[in-house]
């Protein structure tokens, strides 16, 4: 069985009706389990109501939660939406909270030298602390892996040259949005390049394994350094109920069928498949079934 690790936050979505756990390194395990998995998360949450129900998602998700922390001061991570156009989420985001304060103890890694892990999922906005980019950065270089996978989530306009550097150079795999590609270009290279030139430049100076942009609806262009190959993935027409959570759901579909195939073409088609899945919701883990993710794409496919 192929095993995962995501670090960063556990939260809870708060809609105006409603709410859900989320936080991307959740989603992504949770998504991940669900393919076949087994996927652990490194988190903390707070020691409060919202912490207990975050405890009783990871059974009910069958996320292992070994290396969850409680907080006895902080709580447990939120996040308000609200939707200023259909579909497209904004994020109102409190930082002083648990998953911001994830601790590297020497309990920690020795837990940690027990597992061979064949991915370590993290991403950008757990970096804004500093104590969770030194556990990061710690994770990463003494935990066994095969890849490391760095879903870049550009928020808040938090994206300091130093984290960006350091975390392209960490990585195995890079996922970027189209968005986000202009502005880390700019950011590296002093000017916004096209994305092929910037996925070719990025992929050599930082070694970078395989190199992803995601278009949106459209798909996604991946770029294979090992072999020298770009190639535009087209995404799937679904009707939209919102989009939380549909990348989440991309990286975690992507991850295991690369453990599997090894291909990071199909790779990413059954990212695009799961992902328009998502989007078709309403929430970021909804319920899947699976007969009718299967039929995505058999009909109709954007061009």
């Amino acid at each position: 069985m192929e095993k995962l690790l995501t670090i960063g936050a556990v939260l809870w979505d708060i809609f105006p009706d409603e709410i859900h756990i989320g936080g991307a390194p959740f989603n992504v395990a949770a998504h991940a389990a669900r393919r076949g998995m087994k996927a652990y998360i490194l988190t903390r949450i707070g020691k409060d109501e919202l912490g207990e129900k975050s405890q009783t998602e990871f059974q009910q998700l069958n996320v292992h939660n070994d290396f969850v922390q409680l907080d006895e001061e902080k709580p447990t991570g939120i996040a308000k939406v609200t939707f200023s156009s259909p579909g497209i989420p904004e994020y109102d985001i409190p930082e002083d909270v648990a998953y911001n304060n994830i601790q590297c103890t020497e309990l920690l890694l020795s837990q940690l030298e027990e597992h061979n892990f064949d991915f370590i999922y993290f991403g950008s906005m757990e970096q804004k602390s500093l104590i969770n980019r030194y556990t990061i950065s710690e994770v990463l270089n003494k935990a066994k892996k095969k890849y490391v996978f760095f879903d870049v989530n550009i928020r808040f306009g938090f994206y300091p040259l130093e984290v960006m550097e350091k975390s392209f150079r960490a990585a195995d795999i890079v996922k970027i949005n189209d968005e986000e590609a202009l502005l880390l270009s700019k950011l590296f290279y002093g000017e916004s390049m096209d994305f092929e030139a910037f996925a070719l430049k990025a992929s050599s100076d930082f070694h970078i394994r395989i190199f992803i942009i995601t278009l949106g609806a459209k798909g996604c262009i991946i770029y294979d350094q090992k072999e020298s190959r770009f190639e535009m993935v087209p995404g799937f027409k679904v009707q939209v109920a919102d989009t939380v959570g549909s990348g989440d759901g991309f990286c975690a579909a992507f991850m295991e069928t690369f453990a599997r195939t090894n291909n990071p073409f199909e790779a990413a088609r059954e990212g695009n498949r799961l992902g328009a899945y998502i989007a078709s919701k309403s929430g970021a883990i909804p319920k899947i079934e699976w007969e009718e993710l299967e039929m995505i794409g058999k009909t109709q496919l954007n061009k």
